[in-house]
């Protein structure tokens, strides 16, 4: 009785563990993103922690607008790795680049690897 009672409790840990365990983030890919993004206004936070809207227009054209209230309008465009780029020509010019991530709880925005994933909503 003590052995069944052993199993049945290594078991049940096992289910879960394997409950509890969520799934690697995976990597949105590019014809994916290329349908995903136009007509969508995403929510994150930047590289610095500042709060950041994109809407990313039909066409290309995109208009990005920061925590502190700066806005820029520029064009997006998505690479041959999967990245969305954006490329600020109002005031500042810069480009702005990240990966799209599918998560257990949605979306997420980060570099390459996948080591600074930051929630990304208006996707879902």
């Amino acid at each position: 009785m003590t052995v069944v009672r052993s199993i049945v409790a290594m078991l049940g840990w096992a289910v879960l563990a394997g409950v509890a365990h969520a799934a690697d983030p995976m990597k949105v890919a590019k014809g994916d993103l290329e349908q995903l993004l136009p007509g969508k206004t995403l929510s994150y936070r930047n590289v610095n922690g500042v709060g950041a809207v994109v809407y990313f227009e039909p066409g290309g054209r995109a208009t990005y607008r920061t925590g502190n209230a700066r806005e820029a309008t520029g064009t997006w465009t998505v690479e041959g790795d999967g990245r969305y780029c954006i490329k600020i020509t109002s005031g500042r010019t810069q480009d702005h680049c990240r990966h799209v991530w599918k998560t257990d709880s949605g979306y997420a925005t980060g570099n390459g690897k996948g080591e600074d994933l930051q929630p990304l909503s208006g996707l879902d």
